[in-house]
């Protein structure tokens, strides 16, 4: 990205900005599923779902990426242009995906069920921390 469409280093990170905020925001959730299905289950489905999605998202983002580019190397462009062109369309499809994916999630997750408050009975707590 920096060789290519001259990003500078500041820019070619926040082009991963979106990712790294989704796991930031995705992150707090990972208790209460391992929680309410077991660590093993919710890795199981995080590596899977991690993995076609990536597989799909690539796929996708590439057929985005190359047809664009290849529109515009039709229409005559310098095969730079076409290439910054194919590119700028790529991440814009890229959030669409991510955005579908969300409302997808969202529409079909059930919701969690609330965590009751935790109370120790006056017996259950230990002398040592007794006044």
């Amino acid at each position: 990205m920096q060789s290519v469409l001259g990003f500078t280093p500041l820019q070619c990170g926040l082009t991963f900005l979106p990712v790294a905020i989704l796991i930031v925001a995705v992150a707090p959730l990972t208790p209460a599923l391992v929680e309410r299905h077991g660590a093993n289950r919710v890795v199981g489905v995080l590596s899977l779902g991690r993995e076609a999605s990536g597989i799909l998202g690539v796929g996708a983002v590439g057929l985005v990426v190359s047809t664009r580019e290849a529109a515009a190397r039709a229409d005559g462009a310098d095969p730079v242009v076409a290439f910054t062109a194919g590119y700028a369309d790529g991440p814009r499809a890229a959030c669409l995906l991510l955005i579908a994916g969300a409302v997808i999630a969202w529409r079909t997750l059930p919701g969690r069920a609330p965590v009751p408050a935790f109370t120790a009975a006056p017996e259950e707590v230990p002398a040592s921390l007794e006044r």
